[in-house]
């Protein structure tokens, strides 16, 4: 009677991500980042400038903390990541002037380089050492399904401490939260498929990354239509509950964030099958061009029903994420690919960084209104480049 082989220690590493990954996310302060910046600076623009030195500190550093993962240890990366977040949640808890969130913003900056690249390397890797590696998608859908729940349940305790308290009692319970992301962190297990593997000097290796996703054309054409989507389409997301707060109360955002975020969730878990059923080209296409129009149209409407309309955006891109990462990953090569990793999100990160001030500028000069609908009237010219980066060999 055979017995199937024992499975390495890193496959552990999976479980234990399902729970980092719920924790990492459990924001309750998330609906309401840009009203407290604003609250605190009493500017929009100096609220959004926020947003973009954050990243602005997290497109410096996306390379280097994607060369740190693949030289040495992508555990360690995901340690100092928990760390940094830690210390961001500390300071936003106590910021009292823009100079405080400015601290805190650059360490969250540091945060999200850290982890960008590297706990996506660090699954794979992990699925790869077993044999699994043709798992991804399946367990990446889980991954972000879980990060959407976290939102999505975040969210609803966000609304009820803004109701009883007010929005800095929701920066409390992510101290607590970066705090268990440490413990986690420290029981994660280094793939042995990657120790010592990548013999470059950090600048070669550098080189080779981006020498390896310039000459794959799939992998330039979607670097620059995920960088666009992700890049002005988020900094349009945290700017939105501005907007729509003019229709709804603060704590209503936060129900509405709770809902979203579950379809979210829903599309997550359910993307590997829709992908697999009926190809990723039609899954991509569909899901970005349906965000589209959502996203359009929900701020069109200029109502009380915009927020309503906004929230089934969160759908479409549960289903589509695990798929656009899938075809990332599967396109990297192993050697480089948490620095490729960190590559594409250097260019997301510099347009969202520029996006954000875009954005606030346009708010303060025209009205929040005008900024949104422009912003996503340009999303629209982004499908010709995701279908050139889908169809290319």
């Amino acid at each position: 009677m055979s017995t199937m082989p024992p499975h390495k220690p890193s496959f552990r590493n999976i479980k234990l991500f399902y729970i980092y990954s719920f924790v990492d996310c459990f924001w309750p302060c998330a609906p309401f980042f840009m009203i407290y910046f604003s609250q605190i600076t009493g500017s929009f623009t100096l609220a959004m400038s926020l947003e973009a030195i954050s990243n602005l500190t997290t497109t410096l550093l996306e390379v280097p903390t994607g060369v740190l993962s693949d030289k040495f240890k992508r555990k360690t990366v995901t340690v100092f990541g928990t760390l940094s977040v830690f210390l961001a949640a500390c300071l936003y808890a106590a910021a009292n002037s823009y100079l405080v969130l400015l601290m805190a913003s650059l360490f969250f900056g540091l945060y999200e380089a850290l982890m960008s690249g590297n706990n996506e390397a660090l699954i794979f890797d992990s699925l790869k050492e077993n044999k699994l590696q043709t798992k991804y998608h399946k367990v990446l859908g889980k991954i972000q399904g879980y990060r959407s729940l976290a939102l999505g349940t975040s969210a609803l305790v966000g609304s009820g401490l803004v109701w009883l308290y007010d929005i800095r009692e929701t920066f409390y319970v992510v101290i607590v939260g970066s705090f268990l992301l440490l413990l986690i962190a420290l029981s994660l297990s280094e793939p042995a498929i990657h120790t010592n593997k990548v013999g470059d000097n950090p600048f070669e290796h550098f080189r080779k990354s981006v020498k390896n996703l310039w000459r794959n054309r799939r992998l330039r054409y979607l670097t620059m239509a995920i960088g666009l989507d992700y890049g002005v389409g988020y900094a349009a997301y945290n700017f939105v509950s501005v907007f729509f707060n003019q229709f709804v109360a603060t704590w209503v955002l936060g129900i509405l964030r709770t809902v979203s975020y579950f379809l979210g969730s829903l599309g997550c878990f359910l993307s590997y099958r829709i992908s697999t059923a009926i190809g990723y080209t039609r899954t991509v296409m569909t899901c970005v061009g349906l965000n589209c129009v959502i996203n359009f149209l929900s701020v069109l409407t200029n109502g009380v029903v915009s927020p309503f309309i906004k929230m089934f955006d969160h759908l479409t891109n549960g289903i589509v994420g695990p798929a656009q990462s899938t075809l990332m990953q599967q396109e990297f090569t192993d050697k480089q690919r948490a620095t490729m990793g960190s590559v594409v999100s250097l260019f997301r990160s510099f347009v969202y960084g520029v996006s954000s001030l875009l954005i606030g500028m346009m708010a303060d000069l025209l009205s929040e209104y005008v900024s949104l609908i422009v912003i996503y009237i340009g999303l629209f010219f982004l499908l010709p480049i995701y279908y050139k980066g889908l169809k290319a060999k």
